[in-house]
């Protein structure tokens, strides 16, 4: 957290070094808007003259490891503009992304220690850092909002900015009989010993990608297991009927251990194939489990 007075030459070098920071060094000018989110919004909670700024990053990879959850990091300014001290105190921001098909919760992770201060004097600016955890299911269009800790999200945001989840080099896939449900895999990634038959899982989401509920359908899994460079050792397949109706941009989760054992160290890869009864299976991107070995040491010598 960091505090400065609003004076106007401080302030453009605090946006410079804002700008820089986040798209690598470049200077903030023109071209810098369009490549990163910002938007400066009323502070209507507070009822004081204090304008609220956010930015983030205008674009991030869709991140199939966490099933396209979106981390990002966020910066918030406040500034005073009154005549009066703003009381700050112990308020806490909270943050959410705003999709075209559903809204969606993050988790805010701030350094140790790192508060508001108790007030606002005139004049000054307040700038706090923060890495935000968004549950975001698909590639797309979103807005990332800062609203003051319980208010509701149909009220204006403190402050807000867009970015874009891009597909990435493993964007989640539809199924071949359902389009509007896309799949995404992955799972257990690293083992300190060989694994026994049912400890390590494949996590499946199945996410909504149109603006209508969808109903689940009976899914089948099927699992290629090999060690990398050595020929096809396990295969797996599980019939899963799923129940109940998927919303707009929601997701669905899956976990399958899988009935495989990984006897040796070394890199195993894991294709995964999805679909229904009915169909044809879509094959997923590959899902890679590292398995290393701990040594014990030896106990020392008496």
């Amino acid at each position: 957290m960091t505090r400065s007075p609003a004076r106007k030459s401080l302030l453009l070098a605090a946006a410079v070094a804002a700008a820089s920071l986040l798209t690598g060094g470049a200077s903030a000018d023109a071209s810098d808007a369009a490549k990163e989110g910002s938007s400066s919004v009323r502070d209507a909670v507070l009822a004081y003259r204090v304008d609220a700024r956010l930015r983030t990053p205008a674009a991030v990879a869709f991140d199939a490891p966490r099933l396209g959850h979106a981390v990002l990091p966020a910066r918030l300014t406040l500034t005073n503009h009154a005549g009066t001290p703003v009381p700050l105190g112990a308020r806490k921001v909270d943050f959410l992304a705003r999709g075209t098909l559903a809204v969606y919760p993050c988790e805010v992770r701030a350094p140790e220690g790192d508060r508001w201060p108790a007030t606002l004097d005139p004049g000054e600016s307040v700038e706090a850092e923060r890495t935000v955890a968004c549950e975001t299911t698909l590639p797309g269009a979103y807005v990332l909002e800062a609203r003051w800790a319980s208010a509701p999200t149909t009220d204006a945001p403190l402050a807000s900015a867009p970015f874009q989840i891009e597909p990435g080099q493993s964007p989640p896939v539809p199924l071949s009989t359902r389009p509007a449900l896309l799949a995404v895999a992955t799972g257990t990634r690293e083992a300190d010993r060989p694994q026994p038959p049912g400890r390590v899982r494949i996590v499946l989401g199945l996410a909504n990608a149109t603006a209508r509920a969808v109903p689940l359908p009976t899914i089948v899994i099927e699992t290629s297991l090999h060690l990398r460079g050595s020929p096809l050792t396990c295969k797996d397949r599980r019939e899963v009927p799923l129940t109940g109706e998927l919303g707009p941009g929601r997701q669905h989760v899956v976990w399958m251990p899988l009935s495989c054992a990984l006897p040796t160290e070394g890199v195993w890869e894991v294709d995964v194939d999805v679909g229904e009864p009915s169909g044809p299976p879509v094959r997923l991107p590959r899902h890679v489990v590292r398995v290393s070995a701990v040594t014990t040491p030896p106990p020392p010598p008496r």
